[in-house]
């Protein structure tokens, strides 16, 4: 017979609101196991006060945004008990889960955080609160797929596809020198984004298995993907003092410059990512990364999270967000003043700045906002494939060109044409 503790499981509802009744003191009535019953189709769940409502009419209400994803978040007052500040909850285990093939690992061995599970020993992806349970001091897991989903497989391939993309459009600038040093610092954010999509495909890929590997691969990542958005703002900077001097470049690529660049947009990050390996390592609570467990941030542990990479992330937006309507200001104010001849300069411009705010900015932010709202890990799964697919939109803004398209051609002729 199981006892009414957190994650334990009950073969039948009946079972698992008698037990918790009797150990609560309740009810007199000892719980009686229902012999018909052989699969273990319900679990306690503990609920702190923060994590459930209760509505006048005893209905149970979760609050908790990991469990609200959940087919069942209300609970008739048959289904708890009210116990001291919190609640148990007899919790309809996942249909899948218990009919899948089982095995299990001694519960010193797992990690509980808040309502999900982690393995210690190897890597598991955090189990919801609906697919496993504790029973005779063990973890009951289902026997894990290695198969990719159908959301993993577009992901993979949107990743794939981004970093081909932004190859060919690192080939495409410095093939045709298109203005080096005004766009040095977009260059930069071009090349670390497709290392970055580049560790996102091989994650996606490849079965991380070991926990140092995936710790590996996840702190490159982090590098990675905040340094691309810190290079923005050197470009973002660049760009508007540049139209501020009537297109001539106002921070040339001195040995000063370049360095002052790179401790900002290399060594900020660095450090940030040298903290995170820092906390992994020594599991600095409540700031442990999970990086060994499971190869990123924990969607539920908003606030490490936030430390360690959406709250840089969201500076370096709101920096070059600042900066971007700055230069679409500005053009659209000179515009108005040019000569004819310069018109179609400027509305070139102007449109260009606008596609790189939208793609370089616009699909972060939504994300970065998605996650401060608590969005369902359903739902972002589907907002991921947005931010996959930078790549290839930052080809088809900058690298698809008429002017670049034509350059190219000419190029590519020539060669073919001395080849001969």
């Amino acid at each position: 017979m199981s006892s009414c503790e957190n994650n334990h499981a009950f073969r039948s509802l009946r079972c698992c609101r008698e037990t918790c009744w009797y150990e609560n003191g309740k009810t007199n009535q000892p719980p009686t196991e229902d012999s018909r019953d052989k699969r273990f189709q319900y679990k306690v769940i503990d609920l702190k006060y923060e994590e459930y409502s209760i509505s006048r009419d005893g209905v149970l209400q979760i609050l908790d945004t990991q469990l609200k994803q959940f087919p069942t978040t209300q609970f008739p007052p048959s289904d708890y008990i009210v116990h001291e500040n919190s609640v148990k909850l007899c919790y309809p285990l996942d249909v899948g889960f218990y009919v899948c093939n089982k095995y299990q690992i001694p519960s010193t061995q797992t990690e509980f955080i808040d309502h999900s599970v982690l393995v210690k020993n190897g890597l598991a992806r955090p189990v919801d609160a609906e697919s496993f349970f504790v029973y005779k001091n063990h973890t009951i897991l289902c026997d894990s797929d290695s198969s990719l989903t159908t959301i993993e497989i577009i992901h993979f391939v949107a990743c794939l596809l981004s970093a081909i993309c932004l190859l060919f459009t690192l080939f495409v600038n410095v093939k045709l020198k298109l203005k080096l040093q005004l766009n040095l610092g977009l260059l930069c954010h071009i090349c670390m984004l497709f290392f970055g999509y580049t560790l996102l495909s091989i994650k996606l890929i490849v079965a991380m298995t070991l926990a140092h590997f995936c710790l590996v691969v996840a702190l490159l990542q982090q590098f990675c993907f905040l340094s691309a958005f810190f290079w923005l703002n050197v470009q973002s900077v660049s760009l508007y003092r540049t139209l501020r001097n009537d297109m001539k470049p106002a921070l040339k690529t001195s040995k000063w410059h370049v360095t002052l660049c790179l401790v900002y947009a290399c060594g900020v990050p660095l450090l940030i990512t040298t903290c995170t390996m820092l906390a992994e390592v020594l599991q600095l609570k409540p700031f442990f990364p999970y990086f060994q467990q499971n190869c990123w941030f924990l969607i539920t542990d908003r606030a490490t999270s936030f430390l360690f990479y959406y709250g840089p992330m969201t500076w370096t937006l709101a920096v070059n967000i600042f900066f971007f309507v700055g230069i679409v200001w500005h053009l659209s104010r000179v515009g108005r003043n040019v000569q004819l001849v310069n018109k179609k300069i400027h509305k070139q411009l102007f449109l260009l700045c606008i596609k790189l705010m939208i793609v370089m900015c616009f699909c972060w932010f939504v994300k970065i906002a998605f996650w401060g709202v608590g969005i369902l890990e359903n739902v972002w799964a589907y907002m991921d494939i947005i931010t996959y697919f930078q790549g290839l939109f930052i080809f088809l803004v900058y690298a698809c060109k008429g002017t670049v398209v034509e350059r190219f051609s000419k190029m590519v002729k020539n060669s073919f044409n001395s080849n001969k």
